[in-house]
């Protein structure tokens, strides 16, 4: 390993990239194959292989390691989480009492695991059988869509009674359905579709038997009455209102239009050298705010932990989750997220007690997505498949998306064996995962003689590769928590997934970074903490901030976990932490061609500032020391006044100020441009670092990332 990296840590490190619960039975299984292959072989044998195919042939071609390799493995047997009904039925109850009781959001918390646990008709024949406890769905979605309708969540009432509706509730008449829907239409100032659905029911109740006449000319008579008043308001109000917006933010516009690196803005290019590789450049001014990448990811997996909390597509909080037809291990917030997921998830689906088991890493279960989205499955990887590649869309599309990671750093001339070792076991697990789940159902077999056919050998090859730069290119996915919204003190960033995003992996990394990323969903937005010329380097911050953290650690954790050593300019000259930090200020020289930097110290800045306050107290104050009229500056050598450049600073502050109050206020958007204003102002005097600078910086990030993903904790009830 390069000498510029700290062994024992990164050797560490680098297996929590594969592994993350110590439960799992991946690592104890790898370090059994490495001890009976020896270090001998690693170096001398796997280690002189310079291909992915090569390290993936071998796992099947070396003799003393066969049994070690694959019997572990092939013994695996996909299981998913299973539907439990008696679970379900025990929710439903919990759900109905509190519906009972007016508590419509623990009603709504308990009617969603009914939903997500109740087997599917369609997929258990036994789920429709009430007599044997069954049909638990259809009754815990209409249910729930009487929490959501308490709640005035009616277009989600609406979705849950439809589903009801078409699997058939074993006891609820469908006139019923009906009249509730109408209901919820006229929540939605819908009134002319509630007279459809108004009438709709009639025509049902009076088509249907009833044990009871009397009940039956009551109900009747109450639904005439309803569809008067509907037909009345519809008369009344004109047109029906349209179907809400999607309440949820939108990703920003890219400021000054889309350039030719997808995802970001005409003013982003990329650039390159020895040190630094290829690299995202400003190739035009930059202002504070400005939104410089909206990206989608290419692949993106939820953290199992948020599973049950998060949408497993979209990764945004679940209000009423649609359930997954098969297994309860995850949810969806809406229809068109279960849609879009539907693919990769078919494969992944008979796969979750495997991966669970595994305590694969969260970068593991994001390459093995980048596999299981590909359109055809198993045939999109098969090499005879290259004519499809050009003449179908969706296949031409992937592999294009697939071919921007090929410029990513994976680092392998720097690794181990013992790492690559490690990584390729992973891969091979995840390829029998992909085998056994019948991905490569549709691909051309292996050739006579061979183990793997060209679909898995490639496959094998592309995990082994996607597993070495994930380490170095995934990013994180965050939401903002807070306890009410607009309250910021107390807010902080939680994770709850992994993404890939090639255009924003072209972002190197800085101390003091120039750029902030927040999520809309799971697209990635990166916006300008401070102003930036053209040529210079568009970096954000991998973890240590200069500001939070000492240089020393900061080295350490960027060294063993990214493999570089920093030399941004707050690592070079050791800038300070926080809790060192005063307001002293390196003023830029104001004599005209000069940019040389005058440092003037926090006294200096503010004593224009103490002498007017204690000019206004009746009592005379004892003042301060006179300060210097002037510095001189060592560029020009010419004097620099020091109340001039008090008095721009303090003008600055008085924006930050500002700014701040609004932030307090709760008007996070109305104190973006008032951040954005101070900091580009300070950089234009002089240069950091400066703590309220900072102090605005972290303030600009917060504001800006509430326009993305964030939780408020709910009200209680």
């Amino acid at each position: 390993m390069a000498g510029d990296i700290e062994p024992s840590f990164a050797s560490m490190f680098s297996p929590l990239t594969l592994q993350t619960d110590k439960r799992g039975f991946f690592l104890p299984y790898a370090d059994n194959v490495i001890e009976i292959a020896g270090s001998a072989w690693l170096k001398n044998v796997f280690g002189k292989l310079k291909t992915d195919q090569e390290r993936i042939k071998i796992l099947f071609s070396e003799t003393k390691l066969r049994e070690a390799v694959h019997a572990p493995l092939d013994g695996l047997q996909p299981r998913r989480r299973p539907k439990d009904a008696v679970v379900a039925g025990k929710a439903l109850q919990e759900g109905a009492r509190a519906l009972e009781s007016q508590r419509p959001r623990h009603a709504l918390q308990m009617l969603s695991q009914a939903v997500v646990r109740a087997p599917h008709p369609a997929l258990d024949p036994a789920a429709g059988d009430t007599g044997s406890g069954g049909g638990e769905l259809a009754v815990a979605l209409a249910a729930r869509a009487e929490a959501l309708e308490t709640l005035r969540e009616y277009s989600l009432a609406l979705r849950d009674l439809r589903a009801a509706d078409k699997l058939g509730h074993p006891t609820l008449p469908r006139f019923q359905l009906l009249w509730r829907m109408a209901r919820c239409h006229r929540g939605l100032q819908q009134p002319q579709r509630a007279a459809v659905a108004l009438r709709a029911a009639m025509a049902l109740l009076g088509a249907a038997g009833a044990d009871n006449d009397k009940a039956k000319a009551h109900g009747a008579r109450v639904l005439a009455d309803d569809l008067a008043a509907a037909e009345a308001a519809a008369a009344a109000d004109g047109p029906d209102a349209p179907e809400p917006p999607d309440a949820r933010p939108a990703p920003p516009e890219l400021t000054g239009g889309p350039g030719s690196l997808p995802g970001a803005a005409r003013g982003v290019g990329v650039g390159s050298s020895d040190a630094a590789g290829r690299f995202a450049v400003a190739t035009a001014p930059v202002a504070a705010g400005d939104t410089l990448l909206v990206e989608t990811p290419l692949a993106a997996c939820l953290l199992p932990d948020y599973c049950g909390s998060h949408c497993h597509h979209c990764m945004r909080p679940l209000l009423a989750p649609v359930a997954c037809g098969a297994c309860a291990g995850l949810a969806y917030c809406s229809d068109a997220c279960a849609r879009a997921a539907a693919p990769a998830h078919a494969v992944e689906c008979p796969l979750a007690d495997v991966l669970l088991a595994s305590g694969m890493s969260i970068l593991c279960r994001v390459a093995l997505r980048l596999a299981a989205q590909a359109p055809g499955a198993g045939a999109f990887f098969d090499p005879h498949s290259a004519q499809r590649l050009k003449d179908d869309p969706a296949w031409a599309a992937y592999a294009a998306q697939l071919s921007r990671l090929e410029s990513l750093v994976t680092h392998a001339e720097r690794r181990p064996p013992e790492d690559m070792m490690q990584r390729s076991l992973m891969a091979l697990l995840l390829l029998k995962m992909l085998q056994k789940a019948g991905f490569f159902a549709r691909a051309a077999p292996p050739a006579q003689g061979e183990a793997l056919s060209g679909a898995e050998l490639r496959v094998g090859a592309l995990l082994l590769r996607w597993l070495q730069l994930l380490q170095f290119n995934a990013h994180e996915v965050y939401e903002t928590r807070m306890l009410a919204r607009g309250r910021f003190r107390g807010a902080k960033p939680v994770y709850v997934g992994v993404a890939i995003y090639p255009s924003a992996a072209l972002c190197n990394h800085e101390c003091y970074p120039g750029l902030a990323r927040y999520f809309v969903g799971t697209t990635l937005v990166l916006r300008a903490l401070r102003p930036l010329r053209a040529g210079d380097a568009l970096a954000e911050n991998y973890g240590p901030a200069f500001v939070k953290f000492p240089l020393a650690a900061r080295k350490k954790a960027l060294l063993s976990r990214y493999w570089f050593n920093c030399t941004c300019q707050a690592c070079c000259e050791d800038w300070p932490v926080f809790e060192h930090m005063d307001n002293g200020f390196r003023y830029r020289c104001s004599t005209k061609g000069c940019s040389q930097l005058v440092r003037l110290s926090q006294d200096v800045l503010e004593q224009p500032q103490q002498q007017q306050q204690g000019s206004k107290k009746k009592k005379k104050q004892p003042q301060p020391p006179p300060q210097q009229a002037s510095v001189k500056c060592k560029g020009c050598q010419r004097r620099v006044g020091v109340a001039e450049a008090a008095r721009e600073v303090q003008e600055a502050e008085r924006t930050y100020a500002d700014a701040l109050d609004r932030m307090e206020a709760g008007d996070a958007q109305g104190a973006v441009p008032l951040f954005c204003a101070y900091v580009d102002r300070l950089h234009a005097l002089g240069h950091p670092p400066r703590k309220n600078l900072h102090l605005a910086q972290e303030a600009l990030r917060i504001c800006m990332a509430d326009a993305g993903n964030t939780w408020v904790a709910p009200d209680k009830e």
